[in-house]
C-alpha cells in the first residue's frame, strides 16, 4: 500500500485509533497510533507517549521533523 499525502486527514483532527506516519527519503520508517489531542503512542525501544504539539512537555522534535502523514483507521478499512 502506498501512502499518500492526499489521502492523509490533518493529523489535528486525529481521532484515537488512527495511524500516524512518519518518513525519511519519502519512504515511510516509523509510525504511531493516534491518542487523539495531536498525542500518539509508537515503540522505539519501549512503547512510549509523544506528541507533534511543540507546546507539550511530551513534544519529540525528531519524529515532529520527519511526520509524513496521519490516515484514519475508517478510511483504511474501506480500502
Amino acid at each position: 500500500m502506498y501512502l499518500y499525502k492526499m489521502d492523509s486527514i490533518n493529523y489535528k483532527d486525529s481521532k484515537v485509533g488512527d495511524l500516524v506516519f512518519f518518513s525519511k527519503n519519502d519512504k515511510i520508517e516509523h509510525v504511531g497510533i493516534s491518542l487523539g489531542d495531536e498525542v500518539y503512542i509508537h515503540s522505539s525501544g519501549y512503547v512510549k507517549q509523544s506528541s507533534l504539539n511543540p507546546l507539550d512537555k511530551k513534544f519529540d522534535k525528531n519524529l515532529a521533523s520527519m511526520y509524513h502523514s496521519t490516515l484514519s483507521i475508517k478510511h483504511l478499512i474501506q480500502e
